[in-house]
């Protein structure tokens, strides 16, 4: 059965990438009228289950805003629309609560949702409410968690450590990802370099050799990435070594890079916009030209690809920083 508002966040997005595909003026001007109408029934929606606890709210709920916030990567109407509707989902979510998304379709929405709440999170500075107990455990109860999984649990508790406690979790993170997937193997040969300067526990967490087997892997190991290169960038700033810390900064960044490479061979849209954080943290972060340029390249192929408009010019626009405090 469909919910007010449903036909029309459809149909906003279909023909969103219609209109964009063929160059359609009319099929775009079509797009934004539905988008208005799906707009004002989700404000309506929210209004209601905010206001009145008892209405039930279901999957199709939540999953109209991710649509809507679809749309706005491939249509955009505003720089933060996409940010506006992942946080109406998430609200959703939260008014659903953690034990109806054990099951089914809803706990897929979930894992949608929560991964992008890693990037508000960062980009407020704010721990958020899936970061919780709750929130963390009951959805997987039923469940075996996934490498990505695991990173997104740490991830989420970042925003509200100081930067050397921080890396003391990636730390944590890491060794937990070596002991459950062979493949990502830290490299002797840095280990070896720069061990004489103090920094061997870092340069221990550095992914060197690794294989790619899906899509989801490539995402885990960016987040990872991603992490330290936040973490590290504050610890830059801290006090000396400077250059020691870019220079681990800019091999997390090759990573990144590396797991973009191998998502662009399989050309998934979803996954071109999971990785535009970690990409726009490159950036942001490196200090090597080619590694920025490189990152800039795959945003803006992915983009025209499959006609992601908001690759290059957002969503995710923000400074992610931690609290100062160590």
């Amino acid at each position: 059965m469909s919910i007010p508002g449903w036909r029309e966040s459809v149909l906003a997005a279909t023909l969103a990438l219609y209109g964009t595909s063929e160059q359609n003026p009319g099929a775009i001007a079509a797009a934004y009228k539905w988008y208005n109408h799906a707009l004002c029934y989700q404000r309506q929606n929210l209004r209601l289950f905010i206001e009145n606890p008892s209405v039930q709210v279901n999957e199709m709920h939540v999953s109209m805003a991710v649509i809507l916030a679809y749309s706005e990567v491939v249509l955009p109407s505003h720089t933060r629309a996409f940010s506006q509707h992942i946080k109406a989902a998430a609200t959703l979510l939260q008014i659903v609560g953690p034990e109806a998304c054990m099951h089914d379709n809803l706990h897929q929405i979930f894992l949608t949702i929560r991964l992008y709440m890693v990037y508000e999170s960062f980009g407020e500075r704010k721990v958020s409410i899936f970061a919780s107990n709750d929130w963390i455990d009951v959805p997987f109860q039923n469940r075996e968690k996934s490498s990505l999984d695991l990173v997104i649990d740490l991830l989420l508790q970042i925003p509200g450590a100081s930067p050397r406690m921080a890396a003391t979790l990636l730390e944590g993170l890491w060794r937990q990802l070596v002991q459950s997937n062979p493949d990502l193997i830290s490299s002797p040969r840095h280990i070896m370099l720069k061990q004489v300067l103090g920094f061997r526990d870092l340069w221990d967490c550095v992914p060197d050799r690794f294989r790619h087997s899906s899509s989801e892997a490539a995402i885990a190991l960016a987040l990872y990435n991603f992490g330290w290169i936040t973490s590290l960038s504050l610890l830059k700033q801290c006090g000396d070594h400077a250059a020691e810390y870019a220079e681990l900064i800019d091999s997390h960044c090759g990573t990144i890079l590396d797991a973009a490479a191998f998502v662009s061979t399989i050309e998934d849209g979803c996954s071109y916009i999971r990785l535009t954080p970690p990409l726009r943290s490159v950036l942001q972060y490196s200090s090597n030209q080619g590694q920025r340029k490189s990152a800039l390249l795959f945003m803006r192929a992915w983009g025209k690809s499959i006609n992601l408009l908001q690759l290059s010019t957002g969503p995710f626009g923000q400074n992610w920083q931690f609290h100062d405090s160590d």
